[in-house]
């Protein structure tokens, strides 16, 4: 059971993320990507880090607060 509780972990991620409007980038499967009025949110997934940044501070702001919601 414990095996599997990792991929159900990063299928959850991935869904929220995908329904907050973010994309999967074409490099790399962690890494999702929207593009919003010229405003670029990047964030990356790795093991149990989310890293993200934004050219839009209120897209760098807001994005924590998005995730504490779900998460």
């Amino acid at each position: 059971m414990l095996k599997k509780a990792p991929r159900a972990w990063y299928y959850h991620l991935d869904k929220y993320l995908q329904q907050l409007g973010l994309t999967k980038g074409s490099a790399d499967i962690n890494l999702y990507l929207k593009v919003e009025d010229g405003k670029l949110l990047i964030v990356i997934i790795y093991v149990d880090e989310n890293l993200f940044g934004s050219n839009e501070e209120s897209m760098s702001q807001c994005f924590p607060c998005v995730m504490q919601e779900e998460f």
